[in-house]
């Protein structure tokens, strides 16, 4: 049996594999799934959407 577990793809971070998704954010209409580590570096950065 398998599980499909998703996790963190945090475009930013190649490594993270966290599956505590915290948010989905949507870029170039993908939704990408965010964990709760990633986020918080994320909305520190001054990144435009």
């Amino acid at each position: 049996m398998e599980h499909n577990i998703e996790h963190c793809q945090n475009p930013w971070k190649d490594t993270c594999h966290q599956e505590q998704i915290k948010l989905y954010i949507q870029i170039n209409g993908e939704i990408i799934p965010i964990c709760e580590h990633c986020w918080s570096k994320i909305a520190d950065q001054d990144t435009e959407w």
